[in-house]
């Protein structure tokens, strides 16, 4: 997987540092646009000489894109100015007034803005600004393509662009929907497969590559066996998990032995054989304790839980959700300590401890109001009207209720 995405940045810094074309066009699903984002973004941190501005707004029309990408130009040069002049430095140059013009063409706007960054670098040393107009989703792809068009040059590159980079996302098959981009000059069309063949084949090329060192080789190892246990190849993704147990267990990796005991768990859990699922989970907790990683432990405990809880053996699984709510708070990670007070209120109903129920779901409903999880405080307030309602408690019932309709309109109009 390494190599695989070593290839796609290498990519993109070649593209940067070449001289022939000016445009680069990425097709992608909206699925893979934020990982290849995330890899230009790379680039750029490993980049000394060259400035790159990112945008990564939707686009629905180029008016409202190009305003967008102003707006960003501005925010980034106020930054700018005032980290210089805290530090007496001269300020950049003030963006032009015509970048806001919007009786100037968005087309003309953005090559302005263009030509505005471009000023800001020195002359000499290779500098170059590199433009990303990656947008996350193409509402109008006839009109996406229109404006990417109006960048490609029709003859040949004039001294003012030689320093300029530009980099656009496509949607997927940019050939067949747009065959005429393939045929003009100054234009490079690259995809990238990130499908899951291609990603399990990357990462069983490193398992089997000598020359990689042997803890990275081993984490595709791991990887690649997740992979196959999520997609039902059972017997495949327990092969590798025997293999990487007895290697983390030779190293002493304490936490690693849990992570695979955790997932070889899983494995018996989606087969349905669910004893050996509890069998492994348990197995797990003497390593996540030994690690002392609180992520790990809590991932233990939490699946513990929930096979207790699917057995309907709901004294253990409530007794196991209040210990994954504790590890949840030190972890800090609210969304999970909410969902373990939910869980074992609905245990604590289960077992007709209403009063108890009452108490696990109050402070599943404090907790999403503070975190503002809105979804969370709906459930817990369902749970909390039924509950009090059952117990004879209609005044604080009708109070939660209508909390409940406040939400449930807010969530309506918004």
């Amino acid at each position: 997987m390494l190599k695989l995405i070593e290839e796609i940045k290498q990519s993109i810094e070649s593209f940067v540092e070449q001289r022939d074309d000016l445009v680069m066009i990425i097709p992608c699903s909206n699925n893979d646009a934020a990982m290849l984002l995330k890899f230009i973004q790379d680039v750029e941190q490993a980049n000394s000489t060259d400035l790159f501005l990112l945008f990564a707004d939707d686009f629905i029309d180029a008016e409202s894109f190009v305003t967008s990408a102003i707006a960003h130009l501005q925010a980034e040069h106020d930054i700018a100015v005032d980290w210089q002049l805290q530090h007496k430095a001269t300020p950049l140059a003030s963006i032009p007034d015509n970048l806001n013009d919007n009786t100037i063409s968005p087309v003309r706007r953005l090559g302005l803005a263009m030509i505005y960054a471009r000023s800001l670098l020195p002359n000499d040393g290779g500098h170059r600004v590199v433009w990303v107009m990656f947008p996350q989703v193409i509402h109008d792809r006839d009109a996406y393509l229109d404006f990417v068009s109006a960048f490609i040059p029709n003859h040949g590159l004039n001294s003012g662009l030689r320093q300029l980079r530009m980099i656009f996302r496509d949607q997927p098959d940019t050939k067949s929907f747009a065959p005429t981009l393939f045929s003009v000059s100054r234009v490079c069309i690259k995809s990238f497969d990130l499908g899951p063949n291609a990603i399990q084949k990357a990462l069983q090329d490193e398992v089997e590559d000598d020359d990689l060192p042997v803890e990275q080789r081993m984490q595709a190892l791991l990887q690649n066996a997740l992979i196959d246990g999520a997609h039902g190849r059972h017997l495949d993704a327990l092969n590798q998990f025997w293999v990487l147990l007895g290697h983390y267990q030779q190293s002493n990796n304490s936490t690693l032995q849990a992570v695979v005991i955790n997932a070889v768990a899983d494995v018996y859990r989606l087969d349905g054989r669910f004893d050996k699922a509890q069998h492994f989970y348990e197995c797990a907790i003497p390593p996540a304790i030994e690690s002392k990683s609180v992520v790990v432990f809590h991932s233990a405990v939490r699946n513990l839980a929930d096979l207790a809880f699917e057995g309907q053996r709901y004294g253990d699984a409530s007794e196991l959700y209040g210990h994954a709510s504790e590890l949840a708070g030190k972890m800090l990670y609210a969304e999970g300590r909410i969902t373990a007070f939910q869980q074992r209120g609905i245990c604590q109903a289960a077992q007709e401890d209403s009063h108890a129920a009452i108490q696990s779901w109050e402070a599943s409903a404090a907790l999403a109001r503070t975190v503002n999880t809105l979804h969370h405080l709906q459930a817990s307030l369902k749970h909390l009207i039924s509950a009090y309602e059952k117990t004879g408690q209609p005044d604080r019932a009708k109070i939660l209720r209508n909390e409940l309709h406040d939400l449930e309109r807010q969530e309506y109009t918004s």
